[in-house]
Order: C-alpha cells, then sequence, then structure tokens
C-alpha cells in the first residue's frame, strides 16, 4: 500500500485557492511563454511549492499560499524545471513526517529507493542517497519490522560508494566558484534552522487527528534544507527549482514575520 500520498479537502477555503491559483498559473505562463506545455510545467511547480510547503510548515495554511505566489515569479525566468526532483523531496518528507498518520509500508521505502536511484544516475548526482539513508534512520521507529528498512539501507550505501568513487558522481558538479548570489544562497538555507526553532513549539496533528512528534516536524524541516544545500552543491540544479525551493522559506519566513508583527500590535 502507498501511503505517501496525502487527499486534497476540495472543501477546504484554502485548497480551493491553490487549484484555483494554480490553473490560473498555467494560463498565465501559456501566456507570456508561449507555449501550454511550458504553462503546464510552471503551474504544477506552483502546486508543489504550496505542497513542500504544507510539509515544511503544516500548521499554517497560509505561508503555503504565499510561496505559492512567490513561487510565481518562474513565469517571467522560465528555462527549465526537474519537477522529479520536486516530487522526490516531497516523498521522501512524508516519509519522515508521516503527516498521512500512516507508517510507511515497504512498498514506499522500495518505491523512493528506485526513484532515488534513477534520479541519482540520470542528474549523475550521489548525494540523493544521503537524504534517502537519513530518512531510512529517521524511520527505524514505531516499526515491528525492520528488514525493508535494512534492505533499503544496504542497498542505497552500495549504489552511494560505486557512484561517489568509481563514477565520480559526488564531487563531479561542484562550482569552480563562488560568486555572491551563490553564498547568499547558501547562508539562506543555514538561516532556515533558525526558522525551524521558531517553529519548534507548534502542536502538529496528522490526517487522522494525532499529535504528530515535534522531533518527526523538525527532523523534516531540517533534511528539506539540507536535500536542497546538498543538490545545490553537488548537483545541476536549475534556477527555476532554486526559486520554488527559496519561496518555500520564503513564504514561511514572510507568514511568520507577519502573524508577529500582528499580535505585537494587538498586545
Amino acid at each position: 500500500m502507498f501511503t505517501l500520498g496525502r487527499m486534497i479537502d476540495f472543501n477546504y477555503k484554502p485548497n480551493k485557492l491553490i487549484i484555483l491559483f494554480s490553473s490560473l498559473t498555467v494560463l498565465l505562463g501559456w501566456g507570456v511563454t508561449g507555449s501550454l506545455l511550458s504553462g503546464a510545467y510552471i503551474g504544477v511547480s506552483v502546486f508543489l511549492t504550496w505542497a513542500l510547503t504544507r510539509e515544511v510548515d503544516p500548521k499554517h495554511d497560509y505561508s503555503a499560499l504565499i510561496a505559492a505566489v512567490f513561487s510565481l515569479s518562474n513565469v517571467f525566468q522560465y528555462e527549465s524545471f526537474q519537477l522529479l526532483d520536486i516530487a522526490w523531496i516531497l516523498l521522501f518528507m512524508r516519509l519522515v513526517n508521516r503527516l498521512s498518520g500512516e507508517i510507511p509500508t515497504t512498498f514506499d521505502i522500495l518505491g523512493l529507493l528506485a526513484l532515488t536511484i534513477y534520479l541519482s544516475i540520470s542528474m549523475q548526482n550521489s548525494s540523493y542517497f544521503i537524504i534517502y539513508f537519513l530518512a531510512l534512520v529517521a524511520n527505524r521507529k514505531n516499526r515491528k519490522k525492520k528488514a525493508d528498512l535494512i534492505l533499503a539501507g544496504i542497498i542505497s550505501l552500495g549504489f552511494f560508494l560505486v557512484e561517489s568513487f568509481f563514477l565520480g558522481y559526488l564531487f563531479g558538479h561542484l562550482p569552480n566558484q563562488l560568486n555572491w548570489i551563490y553564498v547568499l544562497i547558501v547562508l539562506a538555507l543555514i538561516f532556515s534552522f533558525l526558522l525551524y526553532w521558531l517553529l519548534a513549539k507548534v502542536r502538529v496533528t496528522d490526517d487522522k487527528g494525532n499529535v504528530v512528534a515535534p522531533a518527526r516536524i523538525l527532523t523534516c524541516q531540517t533534511m528539506y534544507s539540507l536535500a536542497v544545500l546538498l543538490l545545490l552543491l553537488f548537483g545541476e540544479m536549475t534556477w527555476n527549482n532554486l526559486t520554488v525551493y527559496l519561496s518555500v522559506l520564503g513564504g514561511i519566513a514572510v507568514y511568520q514575520i507577519g502573524i508577529r508583527a500582528v499580535r505585537n500590535r494587538m498586545t
């Protein structure tokens, strides 16, 4: 059984808004780029930005909508997306935080392993396995049977060693020089850990109404920034993908600043 998918309640206002906004983005992207396919890519990326933010900051619906608005800037700088990368990050976060209320199944673990192997080979980047392995470690609790975790861990470790040291996939895409934009992006990702600290005391429930352990949410948040950082340093991330990832952090930060400013005025 696949447990990493989450149903969208179309009776819930924020969910209606993101569907409408994503659909309008497709039309806007089509008009700006002149290509319906490009518009569809941009619209899907806006929706995925929202979905990523819902996993990083599950308590606050509107931080995800703000993030989606930020990612709309891709309409005016469209080149290419690595949508599978975004989907992969979304799935491993769900594997870690378990917001679906279900314990991940063997199908989830091996399915995500297959996607990780595919991406590492197609992108020639073995750092995918670092995040995947950490996700396995985070899933060791509350599982009666751990054979699937052990098997997946052994396979991922084997692929990582072969790709890194025999195929040269780990350091093959390191930047030759660092410009100020690159440095600012890295600093923003490091700053995100402070943002997660601000969210650490928020009570979060899963799709079944059960309280999620704060440590599990924090682990998911930390792994998000770590994944983006590794893919940035060791891969060939497109600017459009980077915009999506930074929009997630920007949406959360702006929402937190705004809500705290409102509270201060009220007091």
